[in-house]
């Protein structure tokens, strides 16, 4: 299975530390993201911002980034909880440390998603499913929009131990579910060492899929001989009731003649018999058994040979399929996997068709077959779905043993996309003034299209996140904090944004007072 889309989500790789310099208090913080989140530190609500009391420092490598804070002169009055915020596009997560003047630190894991979490159907269900790890066990909370959501209805929301020390699988069921409980869910996950956030959109619509069990042939067909008859029997399993249609070669066989047809069933098991009378040479070649319902459709062929000896008979069984396919939505609805289970002898040839035209491998399809035991699943993954993706989807199985059919129905809402649009300066950079070694901020937003690149210069150079820098963007807004102004920053301040569409800029004044000084 292929997940496609780039970055990382925010998370705290370690629990924070809390360091001692002379005087002062250093948290430091590890962080996994990419983009560069905006970061927010607060305490009891309050936001902190660069001071003479608080230094704030980001150091950069790759997706890695050192977070710290520093407090200078602590007191007592300095004592309480402190808290991180990393943002992105991607998704959000908080780390809080506890500063106890004279008290021991605590110890644990802030909780952290170990994987992306998932949207899949299962049977008639929708299910959700994240993996996170934490120490000690978090308390989780689950919200569709802003309001929270709870076990009840058709909601079951359970938390088991994960594959792993200290980690849990968090789901969320929605039992039947309907158009209106499409929306953008989160789950919240925090104890006492930190908090991370996972959000997940549904964006699915698709009636629940029959219940029942699809036609199989689940044992190779026997060919007797009575005499001058020969007598095919072939043993079906199906709910509801399949129709059932003999050929011989590509022509339809009905009873009459020197044929008879018969079937007859216990429960969902039918015994199928065709009776061959005065059997001769030219009744030699290739019969099929075709077994068709709502679910799918399975087939079942034997071959006798045409000089009147023992009849040959198939060498294996013909494919079965194995529950019903399985529909995933992926990528907040982008993506949508088929998973179709069939069990088989040898590696079967697989066809796909979508409204009756044949599709392939390659674009926006991809499709894989992998061994699982003595079944094969067999997958269809769409990528970067529209509305001309819904329909009638059919997977033809098939071995020298036979074919199973299986016929899947999509009736999915693709996201809504809107035309492509050139960035545009809503709110433009303003001037601003600071001492040197102080941290000052500029700030631009944006409307158009994503994704928008962004370029910042400060006095006609190019600057990136750096021990002076720090650079973030989401949600159309530009932020460059420069943590320790020196007298080269001063000068013009400009930030160019563009995309497919088109690019602007913004500019605004940066004065620096004040000297360094350095001393022996």
């Amino acid at each position: 299975m292929s997940a496609r889309g780039g970055g990382t989500r925010p998370q705290f790789t370690t629990k924070p530390s809390i360091k001692q310099r002379g005087k002062s208090i250093v948290f430091e913080c590890n962080l996994l993201a990419d983009p560069l989140p905006d970061i927010t530190w607060s305490k009891a609500g309050q936001t902190i911002e660069n001071s003479d009391r608080y230094a704030i420092t980001c150091q950069s490598s790759g997706q890695n980034h050192l977070l710290s804070l520093e407090i200078k002169g602590v007191t007592a009055n300095d004592g309480g909880e402190y808290k991180v915020f990393a943002k992105s596009p991607l998704g959000d997560t908080t780390a809080t440390i506890n500063l106890n003047i004279g008290a021991a630190k605590k110890s644990g894991k802030p909780p952290k998603f170990l994987e992306k979490p998932s949207i899949a159907q299962v049977g008639d269900n929708i299910e959700m499913k994240c993996v996170i790890e934490a120490q000690p066990m978090p308390r989780i909370t689950w919200f569709r929009g802003d309001s929270q959501i709870s076990t009840g209805g058709k909601i079951t929301i359970s938390c088991d131990p994960g594959p792993q020390p200290d980690s849990y699988v968090l789901l969320l069921v929605i039992r039947s579910p309907g158009p209106d409980d499409s929306g953008s869910y989160r789950c919240n996950v925090v104890n006492e060492a930190g908090e991370s956030n996972a959000s997940l959109t549904l964006n699915m619509s698709q009636a629940p899929q029959p219940s029942g069990t699809p036609p199989n042939f689940i044992e190779k067909p026997r060919i007797e001989r009575e005499g001058d008859n020969i007598r095919i029997t072939c043993i079906c399993k199906g709910d509801p009731a399949p129709t059932f249609t003999w050929y011989r070669g590509e022509s339809v066989m009905t009873s009459g003649g020197r044929y008879s047809i018969s079937s007859t069933n216990s429960g969902i098991e039918y015994t199928l018999v065709l009776l061959i009378s005065n059997f001769t040479a030219e009744d030699g070649g290739q019969y099929r058994i075709v077994a068709k319902s709502g679910l799918g459709e399975a087939n079942a062929t034997v071959s006798i040979n045409t000089q009147m000896q023992q009849p040959e008979q198939q060498q294996e069984p013909p494919p079965q399929l194995v529950g019903k396919p399985q529909i995933k939505v992926q990528n907040n609805g982008r993506v949508v996997v088929i998973e179709i289970r069939v069990k088989s002898l040898n590696r079967p040839d697989v066809k796909w068709t979508h409204e009756g035209v044949a599709i392939g491998n390659g674009g926006r399809y991809f499709m894989d077959m992998t061994r699982d035991g003595d079944s094969y699943v067999v997958v269809l993954e769409i990528d970067e779905l529209n509305n001309s993706d819904n329909g009638m989807y059919n997977c033809v199985i098939r071995t020298a043993g036979g074919e199973a059919n299986a016929s899947v129905t999509l009736n999915l809402k693709a996201p809504q996309t809107k035309p492509g649009e050139a960035p545009k300066v809503v709110t433009p950079l303003s001037a601003a003034t600071g001492q040197v070694s102080e941290c000052v901020e500029f700030r631009a937003q944006i409307s158009g299209s994503e994704p928008v690149s962004v370029e910042w210069r400060v006095a006609g150079r190019k600057v990136s996140t750096s021990r002076n820098y720090q650079l973030v963007y989401a949600s159309g807004v530009a932020t460059l904090r420069l943590l320790r102004l020196t007298k080269a920053d001063q000068g013009e301040v400009t930030v160019e944004f563009s995309n497919a569409f088109g690019k602007t800029s913004s500019s605004a004044r940066l004065t620096v007072e004040g000297w360094h000084w350095w001393g022996r």
